[in-house]
């Protein structure tokens, strides 16, 4: 991975990362921070797949909307919708009823976005912050589909296959 103060949402999308949504923000921090300490700290013997079914696990069991292994789509959206936040003109903020989960599902969703349109296109939708205060509109130009489609289409099957396939 290229220097780490290039590639964060803070710097690509011109200090606006913040309406990024809590999901948006959050989760990429996890992504990039797991994938970065993959590859700088294996003589620590820090390994993804490890630490992301731990990060999992704490969301399943310490989730007070219900243990995710269990979700159906409706349930999922629901949640996802939960973890867009709240906002304001200048910043997203995580909803206190979406617990962590901005962090360790966002990751996953991440981990989607990159599998589906690669890394590039994700920096794309981030660089194209800079042009509009809605994630949501931007997400669309970039990406090619609206957010709740893309939740439904691909995102949730992806989660509940993710969470079923959790120990």
């Amino acid at each position: 991975f290229p220097s780490h103060d290039r590639y964060t949402p803070v710097t690509i999308t011109g200090y606006r990362d913040g309406l990024l949504g809590c999901w948006g923000r959050e989760g990429a921090a996890e992504l990039y921070g797991w994938l970065v300490a993959h590859r700088t700290l294996q003589a620590q013997n820090f390994d993804y797949v490890r630490h992301r079914s731990t990060q999992m696990g704490e969301s399943v069991n310490v989730n007070s909307i219900g243990d995710l292994r269990k979700f159906n789509n409706a349930q999922w959206f629901q949640t996802l919708k939960l973890l867009e936040g709240k906002g304001n003109e200048r910043a997203i903020y995580c909803q206190p009823d979406a617990g962590n989960l901005g962090y360790n599902v966002g990751a996953l969703l991440y981990e989607r976005l990159l599998g589906e349109f690669g890394h590039q296109q994700v920096m794309g939708w981030w660089y194209e912050l800079r042009t509009s205060s809605d994630w949501k509109v931007v997400f669309k130009k970039v990406f090619k589909l609206d957010i709740d489609d893309w939740y439904n289409q691909s995102a949730i099957p992806y989660l509940i296959k993710e969470y079923q396939a959790w120990p």
